[in-house]
């Protein structure tokens, strides 16, 4: 049951994030859209800086390293 609740609010975060513009004062938009069509997604923190997630592997970066 706990693992469908994380799921459902993983889907309802992610499906936010991708229908709405997501800013991050430490990265400026065109840096935010080398993420599209990848498992990467901005999440943002309470200060307005951003930290990323990977949806696949469930890892977290704090600086995103371009491969």
């Amino acid at each position: 049951m706990l693992k469908k609740l994380f799921v459902l609010i993983l889907l309802t975060f992610t499906s936010n994030v991708f229908s709405h513009q997501v800013t991050c004062s430490n990265f400026d938009q065109e840096e935010l859209k080398l993420l599209k069509n990848t498992d990467w997604i901005p999440v943002p923190w309470n200060n307005g800086s951003c930290y990323f997630h990977n949806v696949k592997t469930k890892e977290d970066l704090s600086v995103f390293e371009s491969e």
